[in-house]
């Protein structure tokens, strides 16, 4: 029996269903180049937010539909790190 994540062999297809969906999913996200942000982005986020005393999750829902710096992509991240460096974020308490 082989140890590879890959192999669901083992696994009865309700045990298994999950984990092939995230593999399926994270090989769709490598093959159209889009990766999960990064820890460094997250604290950026969360580090300029906190300095400017605003709320990420204003701009993160309505720009980009996510709720929480986790779930951006790396570019988007990117993008909205310059957005809170510019100041272009709803500075709502």
């Amino acid at each position: 029996m082989s140890n590879s994540p890959f192999d669901f062999r083992a696994q009865s297809t309700t045990e298994a269903l999950p984990h092939m969906v995230e593999v399926v999913a994270r090989a769709f996200l490598l093959a159209i180049n889009v990766r999960p942000d990064t820890a460094s982005q997250v604290r950026a986020i969360r580090g300029i937010a906190n300095s400017k005393r605003i709320k990420p999750v204003n701009g993160l829902k309505s720009r980009f539909g996510v709720n929480r710096p986790e779930d951006l992509f790396v570019g988007d991240a990117s993008r909205f790190i310059d957005e809170l460096k510019a100041g272009s974020q709803d500075p709502d308490p």
